[in-house]
């Protein structure tokens, strides 16, 4: 197997655990009482700690541009979190579904973030892969518009 491979398959486990952590506290906290005021706080806190754990899941995972990583790792998840949760409500999905988004948003978010800031990938491979990101949103953003 090539290098790149490896490397994005470290960096999808990466997301794997930073993705089953909010959704665990979105589950957790949010599920149960999902009209409390006080839970929003909660739920950007937990955003926010995505950052430090991403930092510190990458560093153990020892992969390059670490630092890069976890600075844009779940804002890329992010992105891609968002149409999920579109798809999510014109599909008809609950609460649940919506916390177990967060995994596959955190993998697939954290797998193109190290393919694009890796040292190994071509640049082309690079842009194919942020225009793809770019694309699905746009595409969701627009479909959920059209609902």
């Amino acid at each position: 197997m090539n290098k790149i491979a490896w490397i994005v398959g470290r960096g999808a486990l990466v997301g794997l655990g930073v993705g089953l952590a909010v959704a665990v506290v979105f589950y957790k906290v949010y599920v149960p009482s999902p009209e409390d005021p006080s839970i929003s706080g909660i739920l950007h806190g937990t955003m926010l700690a995505s950052f430090p754990l991403g930092a510190v899941l990458a560093l153990a995972a020892r992969l390059p541009r670490w630092w890069l990583l976890w600075a844009t790792g779940p804002i890329v998840a992010f992105i891609l979190w968002l149409p999920m949760m579109v798809l999510f409500a014109i599909f008809g999905f609950d609460e649940t579904g919506e916390a177990l988004s967060f995994v596959p948003a955190g993998a697939l978010g954290y797998a193109a973030t190290t393919w694009v800031v890796s040292t190994v990938a071509s640049w082309w491979s690079k842009l194919a892969v942020i225009g793809l990101i770019v694309t699905v949103y746009w595409l969701v953003w627009e479909a959920a518009l059209l609902w």
